[in-house]
């Protein structure tokens, strides 16, 4: 069942023409997750081996690779072969604050769409800035980016609701996110840069769907607090107008 996030349904009308956005678009209850519990903040790019990325892209073609340690602090990885369509994903630091940088290293191919799935790598996507309404979690972030002028917008979607052992789902954890760029979609050679918080968790109990309590206030939050970084993004000198 999803729960459409109508405060921000109309950024996707943004003119091509300026600078694109990424943005949280909607959330769907998915297939449940019941977890033992959340084990500890902050999770960098060095603590998700195992997440499952996924790209679409316009000439049919889907590739998909593993998650890896890069580094301290960082992870990363690519996939496919650029004449058939190829990308790249990778974070630096705390998912919180520091963006994951995705490029389309295709050379004739769009990329149309992206998905992480964080289960595999035993992680979460927290997308309520609020703490705490899932016991062990922190402060939160929703996907939030920038396209380069000219590019699409991108519409995140999240998926597969966790909860915390008997207790029911309060809508701030999940385990996938898909972000679609449309049919006009990344163009080769395109960098594409976005916020999307994770913690890590211990390994899975059961997929038994619990009662769920969504948030929206602090959906509506998330949605107003894009619109003043992207505000503050145009006003800042060199920004994309």
């Amino acid at each position: 069942m999803k729960y459409a996030l109508w405060c921000g349904l109309w950024l996707a009308a943004a003119p091509v023409s300026q600078a694109g956005i990424i943005f949280l678009n909607n959330v769907n209850a998915g297939t449940p997750l019941s977890i033992n519990s959340l084990t500890g903040l902050p999770t960098t790019g060095d603590l998700m081996d195992g997440m499952i990325i996924t790209a679409t892209f316009s000439n049919g073609q889907t590739q998909t690779c593993v998650w890896a340690a890069t580094g301290a602090g960082a992870g990363g990885c690519a996939g496919g072969a650029a004449a058939n369509g190829s990308f790249s994903l990778n974070v630096s630091g705390d998912t919180e604050t520091n963006p994951f940088q995705l490029t389309n290293l295709s050379t004739t191919a769009l990329l149309l769409s992206l998905t992480l799935n964080a289960a595999p790598a035993n992680a979460v996507f927290d997308i309520i800035t609020a703490p705490g309404l899932t016991p062990g979690s922190g402060f939160g972030q929703a996907v939030s980016g920038f396209t380069p002028t000219g590019a699409p917008n991108g519409l995140g979607t999240y998926s597969n609701i966790v909860n915390l052992g008997t207790d029911p789902a309060q809508g701030d954890l999940y385990t996938q996110l898909v972000i679609e760029f449309g049919a006009l979609g990344l163009a080769p050679g395109i960098v594409g840069t976005f916020v999307a918080d994770t913690d890590s968790i211990s390994p899975a109990v059961s997929g038994v769907p619990e009662p769920v309590t969504y948030v929206l206030c602090g959906i509506s939050l998330v949605t107003m607090g894009l619109f003043r970084r992207l505000q503050l993004h145009d006003q800042e000198p060199g920004g994309k107008a």
